[in-house]
């Protein structure tokens, strides 16, 4: 089936669901659903779904926990 087009964050999901029925992993699933949502600059960008990364949509990337060190 194909992807459809679209940049909404119901759109783009529902691509990530399609494409790991077909086989892809999550993380290059979200990285290719991205892309054709227009979304990703680089082929090299994969973004992680999870409850703490985001995109926004302007396609911003929103982090809500990033711990840069530890005691």
């Amino acid at each position: 089936m194909p992807l459809k087009k679209g940049s909404s964050k119901e759109v783009i999901e529902a691509n990530i669901k399609e494409l790991i029925a077909a086989g892809h992993e999550p993380d290059q699933a979200a990285a290719i659903a991205y892309k054709e949502a227009g979304m990703a600059k680089d082929e090299s960008i994969r973004f992680a779904l999870d409850s703490v990364r985001r995109l926004d949509a302007d396609g911003r990337l929103h982090v809500a926990v990033s711990n840069i060190s530890k005691s």
